[in-house]
């Protein structure tokens, strides 16, 4: 019976010194059931779906505008000294023996513009899967209890407009 007692005093004091512990940040965790998390998973990837779609939209545009406009053709005038863009009539013959250089120029301002539209569009597309997945396996077992660290409140957007 003694030890019974003993066992159950000290068991006390392990949960009163636990209740006047501080805990770190590093250590902060909330539970929350999965079922709690779903509207926020569903809320986001909606978020990413129409950055997606901007995004295909402004890559589409940019593709459109470095295809009509991006690609020039430009030749060596060696009569001029530089080099000029191709036009009907723009280029003499240069003479007998003078060779011809063509060369074909990017805007790499467009290129760029091409560039971070295919990348957001991924990185969002990316994004949006992530949060769809999370989704439909939390609405398989809604109730299951889920320990949550800081970057994950943060990742989930949770406390935000609540």
């Amino acid at each position: 019976m003694d030890k019974l007692i003993n066992y159950l005093i000290e068991a006390a004091r392990k949960e009163e010194r636990k209740d006047n512990e501080s805990v770190t940040l590093g250590n902060f965790r909330v539970n929350k059931k999965a079922g709690e998390l779903i509207g926020s998973c569903r809320k986001n990837g909606e978020h990413h779906r129409k950055r997606e779609q901007f995004y295909t939209k402004e890559l589409e545009i940019a593709e459109r505008v470095l295809k009509e406009k991006g690609v020039t053709v430009e030749v060596f005038d060696a009569v001029k000294g530089y080099y000029t863009q191709v036009a009907s009539g723009a280029i003499g013959s240069g003479g007998l023996g003078v060779q011809q250089n063509f060369q074909a120029k990017i805007d790499q301002v467009m290129l760029d513009a091409v560039k971070k539209a295919k990348d957001k569009m991924l990185e969002h597309r990316e994004k949006a899967e992530g949060f769809e997945r999370y989704a439909k396996a939390f609405s398989l077992n809604a109730e299951e209890i889920i320990r949550l660290s800081v970057t994950d409140i943060e990742y989930f957007k949770l406390g935000e407009g609540e």
